[in-house]
């Protein structure tokens, strides 16, 4: 499969894991030459963002990935929604909500660093959705309010539109990071039963945040959907991953045959009718494309630790996910061949950790440039 962009985006968080990424244009035995280099470190650009960005930059990086959590901009994140609240206004926060985020954008605009901006949870209390099951280990997740969650990305829209307070522009976007995760979104699913709730809790959260976008000039911006963890269960119960392309068909309101799903099936999932759900869901057809971290444990990237599972995704399943992600928007009349973007992928070493998972420092950096030249081949 040709697809416009490919992003190969391996990862650092916190000490453990190193990485450098890359975006690709495909073309038929012609590799790359417009590659992004991408990182992620938001412990070090939080803490100390100039000798971060600079490390960065002297690194070959061009990209950095940056999580812009929900609950920590949100005012009274503890308690009640503030009345009178004006979420959608980035001056309506409290002071200094935003400070840590606009000294990044601003040293990485002024190193030359684009930041992919990642607007996920964990939500304020007052945006959590109803049914919250007692003894929840974190409810902090339990399924967003999709209209809340539109109106904190417009204000970060806003905020980082180039026209705020003389504050840098961004230009790329990510939508919440893995929804099919139930330490990132829930609940995956009730107790027991293989149906998916989270792709319709994640559904409307896309439509509004695409929705803000749209509605503060960010259209034309790199927007990707998705950002999906490579591995799950068939039944996850509340808070365990599913599995990523049963997410997707979900999603994408299709069953197993990629048939749109009609009837009851359709009303639980709040899919509506098949003729009208391209044009009720344009971030699912119009954004730049979906995401993916395709993490193995310590195996390289020509292979798989669960080649056997055609629902999972690691990095040697890519051609698998292009092959799904074609049928899903195909399912709709759609021509549209999306780009995968690869935006975590690297492998934890040994030492600092101790485990059969993990491999060398050297291991990593091999399999990290193995992977590199595979996407850039791509």
């Amino acid at each position: 499969m040709k697809f416009a962009r490919r992003t190969f985006a391996p990862i650092l968080t916190g000490a453990a894991l190193v990485a450098l990424g890359l975006l690709s244009t495909a073309g038929p035995a012609v590799a790359s030459h417009n590659q992004r280099a991408m990182f992620e470190e938001d412990i070090g650009l939080m803490n100390n963002p100039s000798r971060t960005i600079y490390t960065l930059r002297q690194l070959g990086v061009g990209t950095i990935r940056l999580a812009l959590h929900w609950r920590d901009v949100a005012p009274n994140s503890d308690g009640a929604r503030p009345a009178g609240f004006d979420a959608t206004n980035p001056g309506a926060y409290p002071p200094g909500a935003w400070a840590s985020y606009d000294r990044v954008i601003q040293l990485a605009a002024a190193s030359g660093i684009e930041v992919d901006l990642l607007p996920t949870g964990p939500m304020p209390n007052w945006a959590i959705g109803p049914g919250v099951p007692a003894g929840d280990p974190d409810a902090r997740y339990w399924r967003p309010s999709s209209g809340e969650y539109g109106q904190f990305v417009q204000a970060a829209a806003t905020r980082y539109s180039g026209h705020y307070s003389g504050l840098p522009r961004v230009h790329f976007w990510e939508l919440y990071n893995e929804p099919n995760w139930g330490q990132s979104l829930q609940p995956q699913a009730n107790p027991g039963s293989s149906v998916l709730i989270s792709p319709s809790v994640y559904r409307p959260m896309l439509d509004a945040a695409w929705n803000a976008l749209q509605a503060t000039g960010h259209g034309g911006d790199t927007i990707i959907t998705g950002s999906l963890s490579p591995r799950g269960h068939d039944q996850p119960g509340f808070y365990l991953a599913s599995e990523p392309l049963p997410f997707l068909r979900a999603l994408y309101c299709l069953d197993s045959r990629y048939r749109p799903l009609t009837g009851g099936a359709a009303a639980a999932a709040g899919c509506g009718s098949p003729g009208s759900f391209r044009a009720a869901h344009p971030a699912l057809f119009r954004a730049s494309g979906i995401g993916i971290h395709p993490y193995p444990f310590n195996t390289p990237p020509t292979r798989s630790d669960n080649l056997a599972n055609p629902n999972t995704v690691e990095f040697n399943q890519i051609p698998s996910l292009e092959r799904t992600v074609n049928r899903l928007v195909g399912a709709y009349g759609s021509r549209a061949r999306p780009a995968i973007f690869n935006t975590e992928y690297s492998y934890e070493t040994n030492p600092p950790n101790a485990s059969d998972h993990f491999v060398s420092p050297a291991t990593a950096a091999s399999y990290i440039n193995w992977a590199e030249y595979i996407s850039w081949r791509d």
